[in-house]
């Protein structure tokens, strides 16, 4: 009788085995499975289009570079051969080129910040602070008056009664991307010179905050809502400076 007891709780003891065994075996199949779907996914279109936009830039750029030209301009040719509309459609849509321009300003930003050395822009005192907080008022005043005086001479820019306006910001501000992207071809960047110019386009790009603040209620601008904006800029500047003092090795 005592052997049977044996042998029975033996074999439910081996059953109990077996299933855990086979829940084991069942779990560890799910998680194979799953692994081979991820890699079997395919390749992700944000990469493809990466990889596209990467490799005919980094060709035309090449080759513009051997006709001794700015590379920029190879850059610029390689996006529009790539592209929708003029080109082979390598990147099919305006939202995939939108979101790769994107990711790209942030990382050509994150450069130039990391090379920014903002102690020697200030040690030029009162050059650039005069010049950067006064070249675009003036630059946009005047850029103004001519797109208006062209606008009453029967010449449109645009419907709407902010088109001269609009016409004037752009053409008083210049592409901190681009004028960096040379001076760091041309070695200027560490240059008086090359100092002189990031630093002004630093107090544009503040000026143009302060307008893309200002520009969704143009019309009545709300000064509590300004007030909190330029606030919340202000304290996400100085937690990104304490970050990178004290936490940052």
């Amino acid at each position: 009788g005592e052997h049977g007891e044996d042998h029975d709780d033996g074999g439910h003891q081996n059953s109990e085995w077996a299933s855990v065994h086979v829940e084991i075996d069942g779990v560890d199949g799910e998680h194979q499975g799953a692994h081979h779907r991820r890699l079997g996914g395919g390749t992700s279109p944000l990469l493809r289009n990466i990889a596209f936009c990467l490799t005919t830039c980094g060709l035309v750029a090449f080759f513009v570079g051997l006709c001794k030209q700015p590379l920029i301009l190879g850059y610029l040719l390689g996006g529009v051969l790539v592209g929708p509309n003029l080109g082979l459609e390598l990147v099919h849509s305006h939202e995939s080129v939108a979101e790769i321009a994107n990711l790209g300003l942030v990382f050509l930003l994150f450069m130039i910040g990391l090379e920014l050395d903002v102690k020697e822009i200030l040690r030029m005192g009162r050059v650039v602070l005069l010049t950067g907080l006064f070249q675009f008022p003036v630059c946009f005043g005047a850029q103004y008056l001519v797109f208006v005086a062209v606008e009453s001479a029967g010449l449109k820019f645009g419907s709407g009664s902010y088109a001269a306006m609009y016409c004037a910001l752009v053409c008083g501000i210049s592409s901190t991307m681009i004028v960096v992207k040379l001076l760091s071809e041309k070695g200027e960047t560490d240059r008086p010179n090359g100092r002189l110019t990031v630093g002004i386009l630093i107090f544009q790009d503040i000026w143009a905050m302060v307008f893309l603040a200002i520009q969704p209620n143009l019309a009545s601008p709300d000064l509590v809502i300004l007030c909190k904006q330029f606030g919340m800029i202000a304290a996400l500047i100085v937690l990104a400076l304490l970050y990178a003092k004290f936490v940052m090795p």
